[in-house]
């Protein structure tokens, strides 16, 4: 039992042409998908939009409260006693 070479799947230093902050580019030119598998995609896009729409609904009721709540004091501070004078 000897010593076994030992063998790296990285590239050398050498062979890195940019630096490693230098922006890069990639295109899309195309995407093969079957029906059935971009069917499977679809769907499973749309199950996971149903906890992402109702999170966002419990948020925009949150937000709605709370301008409700702000400005409804501030309207009725300001018009309260209107109707009474009449």
């Amino acid at each position: 039992m000897g010593i076994l070479p030992t063998m790296s799947t990285l590239p050398s230093p050498n062979t890195y042409t940019l630096a490693p902050d230098a922006p890069r580019a990639v295109v899309i030119t195309d995407i093969n998908m079957s029906i059935g598998s971009m069917c499977r995609f679809m769907v499973k896009w749309v199950v996971a939009a149903i906890p992402a729409a109702i999170i966002l609904w419990i948020l925009m009721l949150i937000v709605g409260a709370t301008i409700a709540l702000v400005f409804g004091g501030l309207l009725h501070g300001l018009l309260g006693p209107w109707p009474s004078h009449f």
